[in-house]
């Protein structure tokens, strides 16, 4: 049976897949490239965020960029940072999905496969068998980025379920300048919430509703909260909803698929991959990070290779943060401030993006509530001990 062969065989068109697609086209590297996506289409889904101090090389679809950003609690206690050096900068899908697309057409060496389905793999004795909805593939390797929503995590863990619209309001009542990453912090019988604000004008802004649950909320479930943050922050000024977007996103380390290939030729990523932080959520600049890495193993080797390992102290330093936010989801707000008090602007934004030194570290460590980070430090020691 004759099958049509690739050298790669991406799994999954959204973001960790695309990505990688993207900088294989641009590198022009000689790998025949193919990418599966279930989609027909693509529609503005997400609002991608990030710290950057900068130029990059998606640059060109930076929608807006802010240098203050505010954190502050139900009751009123806040801190306001302002940096020059870095900025908080969005990226909406459409822009990415656009842009991805366009690499990949004028590549000549990649192709994007729309509405297909992967069914299952077939291991050969050389190459890999790739069955979807209408066709069977042959492919010397794989990068599988499907997310399972319920992939199960190791302890502790969290997840963070959020669901926003972007509006426009038939006056100004956004400052525009600053973005309102985690704002009116609080507390109730469902964990910790917070609101998220994207001003990208006085007028128009993305308004997220975002909790901390220790088991994942539909983001049907937000609906009525985020009424009433939206009433909260619209005032008596009325508003249209532009798009919507929601997610349930897993802050933990997932417990990886056990795949009898070891060769390498069949590699996880994305967020089942652990692209995302753990104790934040962030991912974009992780997985633009990977593709890079990818790309390169890929021209050095001729397969790919999964992400990273994240640091052993930054992973036994967000193992405890996860673990104090579990044990006391009513103090979450005071954390998050103390962390952001005792950094200062420059060193936040480098903390949030995941590149912070011992030297952050240290700091953070110093500003917390000793006992309680005390005795999630033990908990957490008790756990790697015993999954060891």
């Amino acid at each position: 049976m004759n099958h049509r062969s690739y050298d790669l065989v991406i799994v999954g068109g959204g973001c960790a897949g695309l990505s990688l697609a993207r900088n294989l086209a641009v590198a022009d590297l000689d790998q025949r490239v193919l990418v599966l996506e279930p989609r027909s289409h693509y529609r503005n889904d997400r609002t991608w965020c990030f710290w950057e101090s900068k130029s990059h090389a998606l640059q060109h679809l930076v929608s807006n960029h802010w240098n203050e950003w505010l954190m502050d609690t139900a009751d009123g206690e806040g801190v306001s940072h302002r940096s020059y050096a870095y900025s908080y900068q969005a990226i909406r899908s459409s822009d990415f999905y656009q842009d991805a697309q366009l690499a990949i057409n004028n590549s000549g060496k990649c192709e994007l496969r729309l509405d297909t389905s992967v069914t299952h793999f077939e291991r050969g004795e050389r190459d890999i068998f790739v069955h979807t909805n209408d066709s069977v593939i042959r492919t010397r390797a794989i990068v599988d980025t499907r997310n399972d929503p319920a992939i199960p995590l190791q302890k502790p863990h969290l997840y963070q379920c959020f669901s926003g619209v972007e509006i426009e309001t038939d006056r100004a009542i956004f400052e525009s300048a600053s973005a309102g990453l985690m704002t009116d912090m609080s507390t109730d019988a469902d964990g910790f919430r917070f609101r998220y604000i994207l001003p990208f004008s006085g007028s128009r802004a993305l308004v997220e509703t975002t909790r901390f649950s220790p088991s994942p909320r539909t983001v049907s479930s937000l609906s009525s909260e985020l009424e009433q943050d939206l009433n909260a922050v619209c005032g008596h000024a009325q508003f249209q909803i532009k798009y919507r977007e929601g997610a349930i996103l897993p802050m933990g380390w997932p417990q990886p698929k056990k795949v009898p290939d070891q060769t390498g030729r069949i590699v996880q990523a994305g967020i089942a991959g652990g692209a995302l932080r753990p104790s934040s959520g962030y991912g974009f600049s992780r997985i633009q990070t990977w593709a890079e890495l990818c790309t390169r193993h890929i021209r050095q080797t001729g397969l790919p290779c999964g992400h990273p390992p994240q640091p052993g102290i930054e992973q036994f330093m967000d193992r405890i943060f996860l673990q104090a936010l579990v044990d006391r989801p009513d103090q979450g707000g005071v954390y998050f401030l103390q962390i952001a008090r005792a950094l200062g602007p420059r060193r936040f934004a480098i903390f949030m993006s995941g590149k912070a030194g011992m030297f952050d570290w240290l700091r953070v460590a110093w500003a917390l509530p000793s006992l309680p980070f005390m005795r999630a430090a033990r908990k957490t020691m008790l756990s790697l001990g015993s999954a060891s």
